[in-house]
């Protein structure tokens, strides 16, 4: 009963902090701070997936996202639209790859990440990238702007298969706490808009409530 106590107030410590975290990753990932810019050409490099904390916010309105299940995504030959609802707290990150120049040939990348909250969010279409670049980017960060080219294709190609690496894929894990990334990047940046759920105060002192009163009962009982 201890152990479990001690785990429960493990999690509630993790849960007290301002956002969520990325707390592990593969070696080609390279968390930085927000950069200057994601635009193409901007933020280069051919082994390395960037990855950076965007903002962490209260919704103001709803926010679209383009996946919300553990599996693989994208499906083929589909769209799927979901949302996350205003007034939910959320801490996004932006994983971003772009090559040096347009070579001739695709470069691979296979990589994950793992964050310490539940992600609620995927986000990896030209379209609902840039929809949501406002309402959860970095107010230090330029993004693609439309009518660009780098803003029309830096998201996802339809048609992928996660185990064959032949266009773009992200899959996400059962717990919905990691994404395994199979991407195919040439002359176009390939950008994953990646949302974490954050426990709000009131969720937070609850838990802790909780906690306290399972000691009360423990120490009454000795």
């Amino acid at each position: 009963m201890l152990k479990r106590l001690s785990a429960i107030a493990l999690a509630l410590g993790t849960m007290s902090g301002a956002n969520a975290a990325l707390v592990s990753y593969s070696a080609n990932v390279e968390v930085i701070t927000p950069p200057a810019s994601v635009q193409l050409e901007q933020l280069v490099s051919d082994t390395k997936i960037r990855v950076f904390e965007e903002s962490t916010k209260t919704l103001a309105g709803s926010l679209p996202v383009d996946g919300i299940f553990s599996g693989d995504y994208p499906p083929l030959g589909r769209e799927a639209y979901f949302s996350i609802a205003s007034g939910t707290l959320v801490t996004s990150f932006l994983f971003h790859a772009d090559l040096n120049g347009a070579p001739s040939n695709p470069i691979p990348f296979i990589a994950s990440a793992t964050f310490s909250n539940e992600i609620i969010g995927l986000i990896f279409f030209s379209s609902t990238l840039g929809q949501t670049d406002t309402a959860v980017g970095s107010a230090f960060t330029s993004y693609p702007q439309a009518p660009s080219s780098d803003a029309s294709f830096r998201g996802f190609e339809f048609g992928g298969v996660c185990a064959e690496n032949t266009t773009d894929c992200v899959s996400l894990s059962q717990d919905r706490r990691t994404i395994s990334l199979a991407w195919s990047v040439a002359e176009y940046s390939d950008q994953l808009r990646v949302i974490v759920s954050v426990p709000t105060p009131a969720t937070i002192a609850l838990l802790g409530l909780g906690l306290a009163g399972i000691g009360a009962a423990r120490r009454n009982q000795g």
